[in-house]
């Protein structure tokens, strides 16, 4: 099982303190909001940049994902960016992972993903170092939100090979709780190690 924890081998995910992706100015965290989320995502990014001040943290809507690929490119070689995308964002940050030259993302985090059909998940692993997918824990909405992704080609991203895949104990729409809760794994049941 691979435990987002520091050693030399592996990238800087979380702290139980806060949040070790902004550790120094040479990290970048970009993070894509989901459906009416925004307001959510810029909450749990404050909360980081109070335990880590020190590194680059852009939030953007599920609609400026291009302005967040941008925002990536323009980012000097040798920043470690951390892209994290919640929902319709998870796709679209998996998109962009996808478009990207490998090695432009450090670390993928995915949670609660909802994903387009022309999104291959063996190519978006082969071009981050490390990407952890967080699955929420079933909800009454759930139903809704699968149906309503099916009508516009996308898809409960669910467990992804070559991902650490971690089960959530809140559901899809509680992005602030599950980030922040990452930093205790034992609240993360590991789903499969694959």
């Amino acid at each position: 099982m691979t435990n987002p924890k520091r050693n030399s081998a592996a990238p800087l995910i979380l702290r139980k303190s806060g949040h070790e992706l902004l550790a120094d100015g040479r990290n970048a965290m970009i993070v894509i909001a989901g459906f009416n989320a925004l307001s959510t995502v810029q909450d749990w990014t404050e909360q980081s940049k109070l335990n880590c001040p020190r590194g680059y943290t852009q939030n953007f809507s599920w609609r400026k994902a291009n302005e967040a690929s941008e925002v990536i490119r323009a980012r000097p070689v040798g920043t470690n960016v951390t892209l994290v995308g919640h929902s319709l964002g998870g796709g679209h940050a998996q998109l962009i992972a996808q478009e990207l030259p490998a090695g432009s993302i450090h670390t993928l985090i995915t949670v609660a993903s909802f994903v387009p059909n022309t999104v291959n998940s063996h190519t978006v692993q082969g071009k981050v170092g490390h990407w952890l997918n967080i699955l929420s824990a079933p909800f009454w909405s759930d139903r809704l939100l699968d149906f309503a992704g099916t009508l516009i080609g996308w898809h409960n991203q669910g467990i992804v090979c070559g991902a650490s895949n971690y089960r959530s104990e809140f559901p899809h729409h509680d992005f602030y709780r599950m980030m922040q809760s990452v930093a205790i794994l034992p609240k993360f049941k590991p789903v499969l190690d694959l």
